[in-house]
């Protein structure tokens, strides 16, 4: 169509004259812009009806009249609207994690307070699976060098899989210093399935990881 505005996408699927498609384009670091274009416009399309979905749970749980029940159920579904959005801008991530180049912004974090956001976030999944969550952090934990949006990705997923699916009754989270080594170790503890012995080789690999641990892959990267 003449005049027809013309979008990434379009680009990255012209054709020639004879119908046949052009060879993929390539950036400077080997990745296929063809497949760069398709997933911005996957992630655009997607984030419009769940940013809809939040926008009105957001606007609800302003009101003053809603009763305690069902304002549960909308920072449910909040909250679930929030993971679905961190999942969509992963799918922008997988080709970084894929080349190495996983962008890392280091700053200081405090893990009681990334801990106990985690805590509060999710109590209405502990609620609902039944679970107890405990947590067990060194009263003097100092401040680490990291990444907090990675960090909390990687616990949200881990918290979110022992909670969901591990069939543990206990779900723990512990930090512990040890300040003749100079680190602090935390961990998400749970005492269920566990990964099957022919899957733990492959669990840090972007195609080799289990399908509900995809965002492990990025690991190594943090």
């Amino acid at each position: 169509m003449v005049g027809a505005p013309r979008s990434p996408l379009s680009d990255a699927l012209e054709a020639d004259e004879g119908g046949r498609a052009t060879p993929p384009r390539t950036d400077r670091t080997g990745g296929t812009l063809r497949n760069q274009a398709l997933v911005e416009m996957v992630v655009h399309d997607l984030k419009n009806p769940v940013a809809g979905i939040q926008m009105i749970v957001q606007r609800a749980l302003r009101c003053t009249e809603v009763p305690d029940a069902q304002r549960g159920y909308l920072l449910s579904i909040d909250r679930s609207c929030r993971e679905m959005m961190q999942l969509i801008e992963n799918l922008l991530e997988i080709g970084l994690v894929e080349d190495g180049r996983m962008p890392v912004a280091l700053e200081a974090i405090g893990l009681a307070v990334v801990v106990g956001e985690l805590t509060r976030d999710y109590l209405p999944l502990v609620e609902q699976t039944a679970r107890r969550l405990v947590v067990a952090l060194d009263p003097d934990l100092p401040m680490v060098i990291g990444d907090p949006v990675l960090l909390r990705r990687v616990l949200v997923n881990l918290l979110v899989n022992a909670l969901r699916h591990s069939g543990s009754d206990e779900v723990r989270f512990e930090a512990a210093h040890d300040a003749t080594m100079g680190e602090v170790t935390l961990r998400v503890v749970d005492h269920g399935r566990g990964i099957p012995p022919e899957s733990q080789p492959q669990f840090f690999e972007t195609h080799g990881s289990p399908p509900e641990s995809l965002v492990y892959c990025s690991c190594p990267s943090i």
